[in-house]
Order: structure tokens, then C-alpha cells, then sequence
């Protein structure tokens, strides 16, 4: 995750949940805000997204969280 100088400045900590979700949160003027980076597999789908949803539900001091990355990871050969 690349982060301004601000962004930076707000960075209260991060945690590398799984190999593909990584967890950032940030001091904000109205409380915490998680931003929640992630990269789906292909194997492992309902592990990944249970991992995910247990993650998103313990942020609950958080003002607001934010998921985002790539939820349908997919590499094919043409």
C-alpha cells in the first residue's frame, strides 16, 4: 500500500491478516477509519471470504471501513 506524507502521518498501525488481506488503520478527525486491502484466490474461496468477514466484523471502534481490492482474482492462458 503506498501512502501520502498525510496518509502516512494518520497511519496508526497495520496487521497482515493473510497473506491476501492486509489491514491499515488510520486516525481520522471523526475516529478510526480500517481500510482493508485484499486479493482473492482461486483456491480456498470460502476460507479467504470467512477470513474476510471475520476481519471486517471485529472493526467495530472503527468510524468507518473501507474494503476494497480484487475480489475475482482470475489468471487465464488465451
Amino acid at each position: 500500500m503506498l501512502l501520502g506524507k498525510n496518509a502516512q502521518k494518520a497511519l496508526v498501525g497495520y496487521n497482515p491478516v493473510y497473506d491476501r488481506i492486509l489491514l491499515t488503520r488510520f486516525k481520522s478527525f471523526v475516529g478510526y477509519l480500517v481500510v482493508i486491502q485484499i486479493y482473492a484466490p482461486q483456491q480456498d474461496i470460502d476460507f479467504f471470504y470467512s477470513l474476510l468477514q471475520s476481519t471486517v466484523n471485529e472493526q467495530k471502534d472503527s468510524a468507518f471501513t473501507i474494503v476494497m481490492g480484487d475480489f475475482n482474482a482470475k489468471v487465464e492462458a488465451n
